[in-house]
């Protein structure tokens, strides 16, 4: 399936090219932090696009490894790769600085362990000319040691405003919250002062996202994997709990919840997700063996959304179980569950 989708867009690629050809510029920003072993592929493939117009900005954050002196050979081999380097502020402001130094009429964001299809940008930006007014995402393969796995296919490709605020939980489609994945129009971005959230480290992408949102029709989900993600132990996304996490969350949305365009209907969609990225973040705790007062903490700000999930017409009953368990179930349940329910997916995708 994926050499006959491979091939299917090879095909297609001179028909993409002919309509976007002239769209301009294309930033492709990589936010750098100790990834040395790592970033020549977030590198190289942004150069290798089939679409050649771009600009690779790489804003190292203070690395302390060899990340910068690696980014800067790179510089020597393709005028295209532009270098930055500033003192450790965390990611959003590395984004941040990435969007200021930009060039481009359209920004996309690519994390410096992660690596893009040859065809991404092309492809992303041929859906953004047929659709202006969408914010457009693709598909993605998550790449870890012991399994390859893919983001699933939507039958409906196009989400509304609404859809689009529901699939922040990753209950409809789970590409919407992060900024990677992504095509953005940088008029947008700056127009309207939508940046990341310094000083926030935990879904501040999500935050970004949204602010852009709000700005558009919804969300086109294309349906090619065109993103890259190597899920290793000591990424972000992979650590271990700490109360940062819980309390960026939070604040993260309740910054969406105060939003001061957003209707009453995504209001509540936005607590439903809230409780389900706090479930997550009950989750990390659990597996952390974090004191109970914490737990209850958390719980605190996801239970009261309970009714909201039990009555929503867009959940699966499957993940309104699983809401349930991991929200009311004892820690020690709980965590066996986890540890089951990962080893279920683990298996499920080496055999698949």
């Amino acid at each position: 399936m994926i050499n006959n989708a491979a091939t299917m867009r090879t095909a297609n690629s001179e028909q993409r090219t002919a309509n976007s050809h002239n769209c301009g510029l294309v930033s492709i920003i990589i936010p750098a932090y100790n990834t040395a072993p790592y970033i020549h592929r977030a590198i190289e493939s942004s150069l290798r696009q089939t679409y050649t117009n771009v600009e690779v900005l790489v804003i190292d954050d203070g690395s302390t490894d060899e990340t910068l002196k690696v980014t800067q050979e790179y510089t020597e081999q393709d005028r295209r790769l532009r270098v930055f380097r500033q003192a450790n502020a965390g990611v959003s402001s590395a984004r941040n600085r990435g969007i200021r130094e930009s060039k481009g009429e359209y920004l996309v964001f690519l994390d410096s362990d992660d690596w893009l299809e040859d065809d991404a940008v092309e492809t992303l930006l041929d859906a953004q000319t047929t659709y202006p007014d969408r914010l457009i995402t693709s598909r993605v393969r998550f790449v870890h040691s012991r399994y390859v796995m893919q983001s699933r296919i939507l039958k409906n490709n196009l989400l509304d405003y609404e859809q689009a605020i529901a699939s922040f939980s990753g209950v409809l489609f789970g590409n919407v919250n992060s900024s990677c994945f992504k095509i953005f129009r940088r008029d947008i971005v700056v127009n309207n002062k939508v940046t990341f959230p310094e000083g926030i480290f935990d879904n501040e992408d999500g935050l970004f996202s949204f602010e852009y949102l709000q700005r558009t029709n919804g969300v086109y989900c294309l349906h090619d994997v065109l993103w890259n993600v190597l899920e290793r132990e000591g990424s972000a996304t992979h650590s271990a709990y700490n109360h940062k996490v819980f309390q960026d969350t939070l604040n993260v949305f309740t910054l969406m919840e105060n939003n001061k365009n957003i209707t009453s209907a995504a209001k509540v969609i936005v607590g439903i997700n809230k409780a389900y990225y706090l479930l997550r973040v009950k989750r990390r705790a659990v597996m952390s063996n974090v004191d109970t007062s914490e737990l209850k903490s958390i719980d605190k700000h996801i239970k009261p959304h309970t009714s909201a999930i039990l009555r929503s017409n867009f959940i699966p009953v499957t993940r309104r179980l699983e809401f349930l368990v991991v929200a009311y179930m004892p820690a020690l349940i709980t965590r066996n569950l986890v540890l089951l329910w990962k080893r279920l997916k683990q298996f499920v995708s080496c055999n698949s």
